[in-house]
């Protein structure tokens, strides 16, 4: 999601009160919103109703004891178990008591049935049981959360839901049912099961309600002090009589069928192949029969042996589709028809998949093969066919159409992944699967963070949620999140805002560094600022001094919304802490601007304030703002002074950029003045430069967006409609559609705000812009580069348009190139022609990668070379840091003594040392460092190195008596490393607990992401990996010890590296380890941009969605 090119306002409407205060005077199942009160509903009840019998008979006993323990107040956080053998009726119970739950009990349910793909695994279960409590709570999934994220936000969920109901004086209660037929248990070494993810210790006031069979047992993955292993919480059930009966009817009628007339054996076969999930219409296709035979043979004739569930997104007129009546008859059935002759309805399923696929899954296309046909072909163990399915882009794209977004796309591209990265032998497989991933990640994340807040103005909450939980960015999230939770709090949704914004302020605190940490921070005190409490803001603004100009930013908006509220005082309390000269023309400004009846002389400090900025586009914005203030006072003749002086000083900008954004400001102030077509011409000017301009797509993207308020400022929302059908940039139209539904959303214009941003939304989802045209050609650069065709890899690299995203793909091409380069000078930049920005990086890059790949002797002639001493140093520095990472520590100490202050190259030369278990090198390179009065330097090299020979008590000393606390939070994450490094996985996972900074915990979380896996602890690994928040690191981690390891090692954590990071990160390690996977990546790279080409967007405004142009 990409980042706003200037700050955006919270929204300052009012705030209003969410209703309370629903009193529970009745039975309720699930369908009350507990923090609202609101009515909810969700589609796992109307599941449970099919599932339910229509009377139960014999059972008040069961009952009553289960509503017993539900409500008691001494089984808090217990568990009770109903074990019985198959048709015992247990199925039959379950759903019953969860359609009539007890008073005071509210109920959560999941229902495992072995015969549906969708409802048999632990994904299945979490994704219910998510959906009834974010339906209880008033809250919306976060979509394309992964394995270890989702289980984690279905926990905490539990947690706010029992506490929910406690303070209602209500119990929560989770229902399981069928935990035998938990199909995610036996499927592979990452299996999970469901009953290991249900709680050892349960939330306040819940309990937790299950069944199974006596056998198979409890699956291996549970703890052993779990409750599940607790004799005291089984109860046996009794087998109901009436379900024998049922049972009886069921097998005769089953035993017909196999040996009926062939069209009901076809039925049958066809249903047990799939696995269930087919619809009437499905059967029809598949065997030739009419639809209407199909639904009377399986309703009627045969209707005791089949039920009906809802398709995978119902709606009202969406077919059922039919499973198996109880998992004893599939299974029966399996047995009974046998391998062979089960073959032919698999290959009628394969066939009938094909068919589709050779007509570009174009609609209309069964739900079954969108949703349940990738979990037959895994639980066949068919890796290739189902890579090829899910990989289809044709098809993703029918399942964004159908649900509405990438996340059941991307859920099955990750559980075939999962699949083909178990032991690290199906690398291509893993590539192309990694690539497809990423494709879909990079096109949710391409939209403007403006887009959510538009979403959120329109009372569209969750889904502006769902957006800003896309970003790959963590420090983007924390600001949108901030932002978000400001125009909900105006718009009444007061505790989700508050939860969010607590959520965006716990990250902003974390960032290390004071850029991202004040960028963040701003938002948060904006909306601290607007939603009254100025005084938590202001304490906020003034909490870090590390960046000036960050920190002048957000103080002015702490000044800004003091004025609103004419707290003149604070106002004068904050002018003198704010030390950039924009932000304090921005402060005066607003202080001068507030609704009083007199400035006390603040517009005039303003003004002059203003006339001494140096010329540029934020000198055409104040002029913009105080334009406006005056014409507000009724001084027009002022105003049309600073009006000529604003154009005149934007005119005279040298750079296109900043006059065409420049100019827009003025076309801005012209409007206030009542000169609409000096506005026009102003924008038409700036619009001309911005097109034929080298702009940066971040500065055209926020032109665009002014340029559009401009319009609408002119000319009312269908002149802005008129300008946004002219764009033909894709991306540039998204940009102007978000901004048109936003001003749209001001006026009242819902109906056209929703239009345009779901125009916006899609038109930045498919466009295949300059941006990503780059991206995509710096990534064919380093392939090549990885092959050693340098002359390729500095080709495509030299034809990137953007110069930030040239300056990196060179830097990444030189570094991967170094492999290949074995002379000097060399061609690779040697070329004239080349187009090379911040060549001193670039010459960087390749001299550390020929040092890592050696030989050292041609790095050292290339550093010679540079007659700048201070870039002499730094190539020395890195070539001796290189040569010591691959063990060569005798001639990277030697290389090191040439260096001048060369404390940071020795205590990397350590680094390196403790990482090979090198102890007393790293003691005697301690002592060099005490002997010069630095003894800090190298200690967490030595606590490492101590670490690895096992000796915790000495390495946790060491850290103790480091100083200052940065470097004793460096020597704890050092700790780690070394633990994890030498296997005492154990122990690491023990000291990674008490880590402290982001950057340290990122590291120590990596490392031991890397040892875990390696351990064959992939569960492990998975949750270490989801502890740390830079994902270019995890990618690094592992593939650099893919590389050091090599062989089959090597392989199998290259593969955790496609699984859990980036596959462009793999690049030179899929070439090193298995060149036949980079191929297959660059494959799926040229199908996606293909199709990514194929799907750009170009469409108009639907009949009938224009702005009224009275309006």
């Amino acid at each position: 999601m990409r980042k706003p090119g200037t700050s955006i306002d919270v929204s300052e409407t009012g705030t209003a009160t969410a209703p309370r205060g629903y009193a529970n005077t009745g039975v309720h199942i699930g369908d009350v919103n507990l923090r609202t009160g609101t009515p909810v509903k969700t589609r796992y009840r109307h599941q449970v109703q099919r599932i339910a019998p229509g009377a139960l008979t014999g059972r008040d006993a069961e009952i009553a004891r289960m509503a017993e323990f539900s409500r008691g107040a001494d089984t808090s956080g217990g568990y009770w178990c109903w074990e019985a053998g198959p048709w015992s009726g247990k199925s039959a119970l379950m759903s019953w008591f969860v359609l009539h739950p007890p008073e005071s009990v509210r109920i959560v349910s999941f229902f495992v049935t072995a015969r549906l793909a969708a409802q048999n695994n632990r994904n299945a279960f979490v994704a219910n049981v998510l959906e009834q409590l974010l339906a209880l709570l008033g809250e919306d999934l976060p979509p394309l959360l992964n394995d270890a994220t989702q289980d984690a936000h279905l926990l905490g969920l539990l947690d706010d839901a029992a506490d929910a109901c406690h303070e209602r004086g209500e119990s929560l209660v989770l229902v399981v049912d069928g935990l035998d037929e938990d199909r995610g248990v036996t499927v592979g070494t990452e299996a999970h099961s469901i009953a290991a993810l249900l709680p050892e210790r349960l939330p306040a006031s819940m309990k937790v309600i299950v069944s199974r069979r006596p056998n198979p047992p409890i699956p291996t993955d549970v703890g052993v002090r779990h409750p599940l292993l607790d004799p005291a919480a089984v109860r046996a059930l009794e087998p109901s009589p009436a379900a024998q009966v049922v049972r009886g009817d069921m097998e005769r009628e089953l035993d017909s069928l196999l040996l009926g007339l062939p069209e009901e054996r076809d039925l049958l076969g066809t249903l047990v192949a799939a696995g269930g999930g087919l619809t009437a219409s499905d059967l029809s296709s598949l065997t030739g029969l009419p639809e209407a035979k199909v639904e009377r043979q399986l309703s009627v004739v045969s209707g005791r042996s089949f039920s009906r569930r809802d398709s995978h997104y119902p709606t009202v007129s969406a077919p059922d589709v039919f499973i198996l009546a109880h998992e004893e008859l599939q299974e029966t059935a399996r047995r009974t028809l046998g391998s062979d002759g089960l073959q032919p309805y698999r290959d009628r399923l394969d066939e009938w998949a094909g068919g589709h696929a050779d007509k570009g899954w174009r609609e209309p296309v069964p739900d079954y093969l969108l949703f349940g046909y990738h979990s037959l072909l895994l639980a066949e163990g068919n890796l290739p066919k189902a890579t090829d399915l899910v990989t289809n882009p044709s098809r993703y794209d029918r399942i964004l159409d159908r649900s509405g977004s990438d996340a059941d796309a991307l859920s099955q591209i990750n559980s075939v992944l999962r699949a083909a990265t178990i032991d690290g032998q199906n690398l291509p497989v893993a590539a192309k699967l990694a690539v497809h991933r990423d494709h879909l990640l990079d096109r949710n994340s391409a939209m403007t963070i403006k887009l959510p807040l538009a979403w959120a103005k329109i009372g569209h909450f969750s889904r502006a949620e769902r957006l800003v939980r896309l970003t790959v960015q963590p420090e983007t999230e924390c600001f949108v999140l901030a932002l978000l939770s400001g125009e909900m709090h105006h718009r009444g949704q007061v505790d989700r805002a508050e939860e969010l914004l607590r959520e965006a302020s716990a990250v902003s605190a974390s960032f290390p560094d004071s850029q991202r940490r004040n960028w963040t921070r701003s938002a948060v005190v904006s909306v601290l600022a607007t939603t009254g409490r100025l005084d938590e803001a202001e304490r906020l603004a003034k909490s870090d001094a590390a960046d000036a100009g960050g920190r002048s930013r957000v103080i002015r908006r702490v000044v800004q919304e003091a004025a609103r509220a004419s707290d003149i005082a604070r106002c004068e309390r904050l002018f003198p802490l704010i030390t950039s000269p924009f932000q304090q023309v921005m402060a005066l400004i607003a202080t001068a601007d507030a609704d009083r009846s007199d400035d006390f002389g603040y517009l005039d400090k303003a003004l002059a304030a203003h006339r001494s900025l140096e010329a540029g586009e934020p000198k055409s914005r104040t002029g913009m703002l105080l334009v406006k203030a005056l014409m507000r006072r009724e001084q027009r003749e002022r105003a049309a002074e600073l009006l000529d002086d604003v154009e005149t000083g934007s005119r005279s900008l040298q750079n296109s950029s900043p006059r065409a954004e420049a100019m827009v400001s003025t076309a801005r102030a012209a409007i206030e003045l009542g000169s609409a077509d000096r506005a026009r011409a102003l924008i038409d000017e700036a619009l001309g430069m911005l097109l034929e301009s080298g702009a940066d797509a971040e500065t055209r993207l926020r032109l665009v967006a002014a340029i559009t308020y401009a319009h609408v400022e002119i000319g009312g929302l269908e002149e802005a409609q008129n300008f946004a059908d002219s764009l033909e940039d894709p991306f540039l139209r998204s940009e102007s559609l978000v901004a048109l539904g936003g001003s749209a959303a001001s006026r009242g214009e819902k109906a056209l705000a929703f239009t345009c941003l779901q125009m916006a939304e899609r038109m930045s989802r498919f466009a295949f812009g300059p941006d990503r045209v780059d991206r995509t050609k710096a990534t064919a650069a380093l392939i090549s580069a990885a092959r050693g065709d340098l002359r390729e890899a500095t080709r495509i690299a030299n034809s990137i348009t953007s110069t930030a995203t040239r300056g990196k793909a060179f830097v990444a091409v030189a570094h991967a190139a170094g492999a290949h380069v074995k002379h000097w000078p060399t061609d690779f930049l040697a070329d004239p022609s080349l187009d090379v920005p911040n060549f001193r990086r670039v010459r960087l890059a390749l001299i550390q990668g020929i040092a890592s790949a050696g030989p050292t002797g041609l790095a050292v002639e290339m550093a010679t070379e540079i007659s700048n001493e201070t870039q002499r140093r730094r190539a020395m520095t890195v070539i001796t840091e290189a040569v010591a990472t691959r063990g060569q520590l005798e001639e990277a100490t030697a290389l090191a003594q040439t260096i001048h202050n060369n404390d940071a190259v020795l205590a990397a030369v350590a680094e390196a040392a403790a990482t090979q278990g090198q102890l007393a090198r790293v003691e005697a390179l301690c002592k060099t460092f005490k002997a010069r009065g630095r003894p800090n330097r190298a200690r967490s090299a030595l606590a490492e190195a101590v670490a690895r020979t096992g000796d915790l008590d000495r390495a946790l000393l060491i850290v103790a008596g480091t100083r200052p606390q940065v470097l004793q939070n460096r020597a704890r994450c050092a700790v780690v490393v070394g633990l994890a490094g030498s296997g005492r996985i154990a122990d690491a996972r023990r000291v990674a607990a008490s880590v402290e900074g982001v950057a340290m915990r990122n590291r120590a979380m990596a490392a031991l992401a890397v040892a875990e896996a390696e351990a064959g602890n992939l569960d492990r690994s998975a949750v270490a990996v989801a502890g740390v928040t830079n994902l270019g690191l995890i990618t690094e981690s592992f593939a650099t010890t893919a590389i050091s390891r090599g062989g089959g090692a090597g392989r199998y954590l290259l593969a955790r590296a496609l699984l859990h990071g980036s596959w462009v990160g793999c690049v030179v390690a899929l070439h090193r380890l298995e060149p036949d996977a980079l191929s297959a990546a660059e494959s799926a790279l040229q199908e996606t941009t293909r199709h990514a080409e194929i799907r750009t967007p170009r469409s108009s405004f639907p009949a009938g969605s224009r702005a009224d142009p009275i309006g």
